[in-house]
């Protein structure tokens, strides 16, 4: 299965938040593919150790909003990201600092650190340029990913957006091999 789609909703407070999610999600037709019994993986940015009002990171409030959507679908969510720290440790220091780790807890999910899960070599479908990439088991293993970007400047793409915040699911960059 393979949809790129992106909704657009408006959310004036993060207290309003699920139903903001819900909301887009049913623009997406998410609840369509949504199935009980699925493990689907929510992947927020967990760029580094930081707090939510930092806003480096995806909001607590947007992460606990998926999981507990995804848990009412009878879903399995899992909460999962390596930060672009290559330090070891500084992925489960990130999850624990923004807030994700207690929001994914709270709403029902798994929380999965890619740092230490481990990768698998993949060989995609018609590369451009990659005959071979590592990617995060846990992703391999998901039914459905869900993307949960944080929209923010960055010194290479410009702005950071869904594209951009599936890095996580590639190993850190110290010597291209996971912590």
């Amino acid at each position: 299965m393979s949809h790129n789609r992106v909704a657009l909703v408006r959310c004036m407070y993060y207290s309003t938040s699920k139903q903001a999610v819900r909301e887009a999600m049913d623009l997406l037709g998410c609840f369509d593919e949504i199935k009980a019994g699925m493990r689907i993986l929510i992947e927020p940015n967990v760029l580094a150790a930081r707090k939510p009002e930092d806003a480096a990171t995806t909001h607590p409030s947007l992460v606990r909003a998926v999981c507990e959507i995804v848990k009412e679908a009878g879903a399995h969510p899992v909460v999962g990201d390596c930060a672009g720290i290559t330090s070891a440790g500084a992925t489960a220091e990130a999850l624990d600092e923004s807030g994700i780790k207690q929001a994914a807890l709270e709403g029902g999910g798994e929380v999965v650190n890619f740092q230490t899960a481990g990768f698998s070599k993949v060989k995609p479908e018609k590369p451009l340029r990659l005959d071979e990439i590592y990617v995060s088991d846990i992703v391999l293993d998901a039914d459905y990913i869900i993307n949960l970007p944080k929209l923010k400047t960055h010194e290479l793409t410009t702005m950071t957006g869904a594209v951009k915040n599936m890095f996580g699911v590639v190993p850190c960059a110290s010597g291209r091999k996971h912590i």
